[in-house]
């Protein structure tokens, strides 16, 4: 028994690595001709938010991600470089959202944002319209591990119908378990791995500089931002820090919420 405790352990460790996900092998297109979410500009700096790739939505590249991509352009409209310090997220309950490149930072941070709004009565779901899975399913692996393992040594017992019998099973259900679990773990984290990589990739890193009348692509990752209201550009023009704020509370309203129907 000893044994097959020490199995369960491992399964739990292995399932501790990280959120599971994994690149997807063609992904879909980014939508085309598609209005901007929100627009916004000063005397000096004009902003737009393209599009936010969710959980499993249009063009997102890993499957079951525990965070949001925003895709954004600025362009500088002035007459000096602006260097672009931070652009945030808040979220429908305050909360301000700075950007991540590392994939477990991403996760830990959703897992947060899912406690404080279930810790206020509400229902996170990551993916377009709160129609994904629950981020609170984020360990539906250690569920899955736990059920395999539970199979194996359910069958390793019953095989012997004395106690002897089942001893000797269940010391063996162990040494089946655990290459089996290693296998996975290793898996989990080779994929866990590539997608670590192209997070690096893809992301815009700041501060950034514009020159005058140039434009830039951004690629920014947030943990997950349910129902997000404001996306803040700050940014310095080489004598004071300057901020521009897009709305997008109408535009994502919900988004990452379970609808209060579906609650009930």
């Amino acid at each position: 028994m000893n044994r097959i405790s020490l199995t369960c352990v491992l399964a739990l460790a292995l399932t501790a690595c990280g959120g599971g996900t994994k690149l997807v092998r063609k992904p879909m297109p980014l939508p085309e001709d598609l209005p901007a979410i929100a627009i916004g500009k000063d005397a000096q700096l004009a902003a737009e938010l393209r599009f936010v790739i969710v959980r499993n939505g249009p063009a997102a590249w890993a499957k079951n991600a525990d965070w949001d991509e925003y895709l954004l352009a600025l362009g500088n409209v002035g007459k000096v470089p602006l260097r672009i310090d931070s652009v945030t997220v808040t979220d429908s309950r305050g909360s301000i959202n700075g950007t991540h490149s590392d994939r477990g930072e991403l996760v830990a941070a959703s897992k947060q944002a899912t406690r404080r709004y279930r810790d206020a009565g509400l229902k996170v779901e990551a993916g377009r319209g709160g129609a994904g899975l629950a981020v609170a399913g984020i360990g539906a692996g250690v569920l899955a591990y736990g059920a395999a393992t539970a199979a194996a040594t359910s069958a390793a017992l019953g095989a012997g119908g004395a106690a002897g019998g089942g001893a000797a099973a269940a010391a063996g259900g162990f040494v089946l378990a655990a290459p089996v679990l290693l296998g996975v773990g290793i898996m989990r984290m080779v994929n866990n791995g590539k997608v670590d990589s192209r997070i690096e990739d893809r992301a815009t890193n700041l501060p950034l500089t514009i020159a005058p009348g140039a434009e830039a692509a951004l690629d920014l990752f947030y943990p997950l931002s349910p129902s997000p209201q404001l996306v803040v550009v700050q940014y310095h023009d080489g004598q004071a820090a300057q901020r521009l704020e897009l709305d997008i509370s109408k535009r994502l309203a919900g988004l990452h919420l379970r609808a209060p129907a579906a609650s009930r």
